[in-house]
């Protein structure tokens, strides 16, 4: 299995970085344990973006800051794609109980993972879940439980993989047995 690689961003208006002429960013998607990092804390929306375009592109913040507004914005649109989608709007997902990772990642054994198997919770495992002390440790208890990863090993998905996983996991709360019926697995 090949790693999504975003497609570049031509600069309008090219920067200079250490010698260097700039006249597209090279990106990467960003991991949910690194925008639960780096993004979350941050009041300020401008600056939320300005944080996930250093982690997205790899250059400092000095340097997103010599960005020209309307390419910037270009960044911006972009980077609220990649935070706001589900992997199976890049590509198809063929199995929405084991969707195969747009970026595979290392688990914490150090084997390779590139596809998540989920497993629909029993009711039991959701009475467990809403015994949790607020809504962030319910949604990492339950995602634990569906996918079988370490909280760690959640926090190094794409946000595209992580909003796919959720996606599902919602589905899997929230709609009656009549939605899965010929459509899912029985895992």
């Amino acid at each position: 299995m090949t790693t999504w690689t975003p497609a570049p961003i031509t600069l309008t208006w090219p920067l200079e970085h250490d010698g260097n002429r700039l006249e597209a960013l090279t990106l990467r998607p960003v991991t949910k344990a690194e925008y639960d990092e780096h993004v979350v804390p941050l009041d300020n929306g401008t600056q939320q973006f300005v944080a996930m375009a250093t982690l997205a592109t790899g250059l400092p913040e000095k340097v997103i800051k010599q960005l020209k507004r309307p390419d910037f914005n270009s960044l911006a649109a972009w980077l609220r794609e990649m935070s706001g989608k589900s992997a199976d709007e890049f590509r198809e997902i063929t199995d929405p109980d084991a969707p195969e990772l747009l970026v595979p990642i290392t688990g914490d054994d150090g084997r390779q993972i590139d596809q998540v198997t989920l497993e629909v919770p029993g009711l039991e495992a959701t009475i467990l879940m809403e015994k949790k002390p607020n809504l962030e440790d319910q949604n990492w208890f339950i995602n634990i439980h569906c996918t079988g990863l370490s909280r760690s090993e959640l926090g190094r998905l794409s946000l595209p993989d992580w909003n796919q996983i959720q996606a599902r996991i919602t589905r899997f709360l929230a709609d009656t047995g009549d939605c899965f019926r010929g459509v899912t697995s029985t895992r």
